[in-house]
């Protein structure tokens, strides 16, 4: 049977809203805010842009775009849709997917069929970790599509976080993080570049999330990461790049675009910020950037940028921006980096300032610090190439 309602909570068991489907435009969603939601002295909108709390129907015509782009934020990503596709059998619509392992996903929306709140607590993965049979399970999946029922429990917990890369969740220590294995398509150790240029990010004095590597074997490391999003007083309403400028292609809107917009909901306090995240990933080549990869979520008080979170070197060897920088798009020039300075509350002379104190830490220091981090030689002479790389 075809769901074409949800009600929407949040992770204080609060009715927030209804998700439908749109009959006059089937593959088009529509939500509403619940009038005891508005009526609410502390209601949040789940958008404050482009989802404001007032009473009336938000539309989108095709999939979660448009206004209604959030909700795609708690949609999984390739790797995840493929787990749950082996589980079920058949791919999952839209409205199953925000019903599956919703306790592990990123922000704090909770969707139910019914008008009251879902049971959404799972057994968690919990230490300690046979990691390699579950590498050895994972390879398997990656290459006939399918698990042991005993795996398949285990890999449906991470299958509501977005990316393509396999990945699970796991209790350490009563906390939770996300681990990213290898796949059998990887040629080079992602593990350790991602948790070096991480590292390196910190450097340089940008808020990056902790990470760490778990060693299999000689050849083989899980890259680990603690979850930023939880706290002991709850999962963080939770806000891509993406669903924040109200955008789809990753030209549409640039860097300060982003800065602009969360200006709009911080008073400026992340325009620095913002701009130093993108000098950084021009400087160690991260073609892999796109809007799901930066986020703001609510906290004390205000929506903020989150701790940068996938970050790595190298990521493919296109010689251009992965998202817009400047007037120029997505050229990788100093000039075009600058030129749009005063959209992060700074001048074209500031701005040269951080990317030439930013570039010339990287080009002392970089190697020196992936190895601390525990990047091998072979590790990092692989990714050499793209550290300044045309610069």
């Amino acid at each position: 049977m075809t769901i074409e309602m949800l009600y929407v909570f949040n992770t204080d068991k609060v009715l927030v809203g209804r998700l439908r489907v749109q009959h006059s435009t089937p593959e088009g969603y529509k939500f509403q805010y619940a009038k005891s939601y508005l009526n609410k002295s502390d209601a949040l909108a789940i958008n404050p842009i482009h989802l404001p709390l007032i009473d009336k129907t938000f539309f989108s015509k095709k999939g979660f775009n448009g206004a209604l782009l959030s909700f795609n934020d708690a949609l999984p990503g390739v790797w995840g849709k493929a787990v749950l596709k082996s589980i079920n059998g058949r791919a999952l619509t839209d409205f199953e997917l925000l019903l599956q392992n919703q306790q592990d996903r990123l922000g704090n929306l909770v969707f139910s069929t019914e008008k009251e709140f879902p049971n959404i607590l799972e057994p968690r993965n919990k230490e300690p970790f046979k990691w390699k049979e579950i590498i050895e399970a994972k390879g398997q999946f990656e290459r006939d599509n399918s698990f042991s029922e005993k795996y398949a429990k285990i890999f449906k917990q991470g299958s509501s976080q977005g990316g393509a890369r396999p990945k699970l969740t796991v209790l350490k220590d009563d906390e939770l993080y996300l681990a990213k294995l290898p796949s059998i398509r990887d040629y080079e150790n992602n593990a350790q570049i991602e948790h070096g240029t991480l590292c390196l990010a910190k450097k340089v004095g940008i808020n990056a999330v902790d990470s760490s590597i778990i060693s299999i074997n000689s050849h083989t490391d899980v890259f680990l990461t603690k979850r930023f999003d939880i706290f002991e007083t709850g999962k963080l309403p939770y806000l891509s790049m993406q669903s924040i400028l109200g955008v789809e292609e990753s030209f549409e809107a640039s860097y300060g675009d982003f800065a602009l917009a969360l200006k709009r909901l911080n008073r400026g306090r992340d325009s620095l910020e913002v701009f130093k995240r993108m000098v950084f990933n021009a400087l160690v080549s991260n073609h892999d950037d796109h809007y799901q990869n930066h986020a703001a979520y609510f906290k004390d008080g205000l929506w903020q940028l989150t701790p940068a979170f996938d970050i790595a070197a190298g990521e493919s060897n296109r010689r251009t921006l992965a998202i817009s920088a400047g007037t120029q798009g997505d050229s990788k020039h100093i000039e075009n980096i600058i030129s749009e300075s005063d959209k992060f509350n700074l001048d074209q002379d500031e701005a040269l300032s951080i990317f030439e104190q930013m570039r010339d830490y990287i080009e002392n220091n970089w190697a020196i610090d992936f190895n601390e981090a525990g990047v091998e030689a072979n590790v990092i002479d692989s990714v050499k190439w793209a550290i300044l790389n045309d610069y």
